[in-house]
């Protein structure tokens, strides 16, 4: 799971320019965002010790992501950000390894 962990620390690395650009346009989604990458990366830290819910914080982990994938798309939309490309192919990669590894801890 260091892989799914290691991803989720790049993109709060990608997604902090992105959401300083937002936040004079939408402070509270900004804000929605940087705690929803916060959170992923809080419960993909537990799945390295969570022994049983190792597939419950993977589960939560993946709705963050979805929560982040979600905001970029309203940002966009609302004119606030324009380019989220590099994030959101973070955003795929780390949705994936977290399905993948729901399944395998199933």
């Amino acid at each position: 799971m260091l892989a799914a962990f290691e991803v989720a620390i790049e993109l709060v690395g990608e997604l902090r320019p992105i959401v300083e650009q937002m936040r004079p346009y939408d402070a509270n989604l900004a804000d929605e965002i940087r705690q929803a990458a916060l959170r992923a990366v809080m419960y993909l830290a537990e799945v390295e010790r969570a022994g049983g819910s190792q597939r419950h914080a993977l589960r939560l982990a993946h709705g963050e992501v979805t929560e982040i994938t979600q905001g970029l798309e309203r940002a966009q939309r609302w004119g606030y950000v324009h380019d989220c490309a590099r994030a959101q192919r973070r955003l795929d990669r780390l949705s994936s390894l977290c399905w993948a590894g729901h399944a395998r801890a199933a």
